[in-house]
């Protein structure tokens, strides 16, 4: 889809101001010249959000809700998923990673249950 101010055919400048989910989200943005042709595009992302909340508030919430832990620590890395610990209480977090054992993250995704462990998909 494209987010367009009403009425005009093109953003030209401005502030652009997303509701994100747990989903991910991109933003592909077509640059003109001076004679208003196409010369690139840039596509950033994938952004994600979820309602900031620590890790007992998180762990409490129903299945599919989004979340983000901010400054947790990674505990463990494997191949498709690693661990992330406030602590005192931890989480496994689906998906690679390129972070390290020791290192200070935010992780954002939607809570599931997998065998009676709670984890971030």
């Amino acid at each position: 889809g494209c987010l367009l101010p009403r009425g005009q055919a093109k953003w030209q400048n401005g502030t652009l101001t997303l509701t994100l989910g747990a989903a991910p989200k991109y933003l592909h943005i077509r640059g003109y010249n001076s004679k208003n042709v196409a010369n690139g595009t840039l596509v950033l992302g994938p952004f994600v959000g979820g309602t900031p909340m620590t890790m007992v508030e998180a762990k409490a919430q129903p299945n599919g809700t989004a979340v983000m832990l901010e400054n947790v620590t990674v505990t463990a890395v494997f191949g498709d998923c690693y661990y992330v610990s406030d602590g005192f209480w931890g989480i496994k977090v689906k998906g690679s990673t390129t972070a390290h054992v020791g290192d200070t993250v935010t992780a954002v995704g939607t809570l599931d249950t997998e065998n009676g462990e709670r984890v971030l998909e």
